[in-house]
């Protein structure tokens, strides 16, 4: 195993080596003192053109959507009252347990339809977790 493994390293040495030697060479590019002369350019943003390549301070025009427009539902902190474990699905493998604090939960919510029990994710030090809130 180490004859082919000391072999490995000699073949790959050699490869690169053979690579280096066969590049091309690199020239250094001469400066020339021609120059381009600008084509003109013709934007159009909300029906206005300019012709001489600038484009207005007003690119997007109004916003379609202005603050205050959405729907932002503030999420209640969920409050654990004793050590509870949290679980990686409902019903899943708990990997972790919390004391008794205030819990950040991202709202989604699951209810087991055998048991009927609830399951809310939640923000943890692990990343997502989920809790059962019967067994709070």
């Amino acid at each position: 195993m180490k004859k082919m493994i000391s072999f490995t390293a000699a073949l790959a040495l050699t490869a690169s080596l053979a690579a280096a030697a066969s590049a091309q060479e690199v020239t250094p590019a001469t400066e020339t003192t021609e120059t381009e002369t600008p084509s003109t350019i013709s934007v159009s943003v909300d029906g206005n053109t300019n012709t001489d390549g600038t484009v207005s301070d007003n690119v997007y025009g109004e916003p379609i959507v202005a603050p205050g427009d959405g729907i932002d539902l503030p999420l209640l902190p969920l409050e654990l009252n004793r050590v509870t474990y949290f679980y990686d699905a409902p019903n899943g493998t708990p990997f972790g347990a919390l004391s008794p604090q205030y819990v950040s939960v991202t709202g989604d919510r699951v209810t087991d339809l055998n048991t009927g029990d609830v399951w809310v994710e939640i923000y943890t030090w692990k990343g997502l977790g989920w809790v059962n809130m019967g067994m709070m």
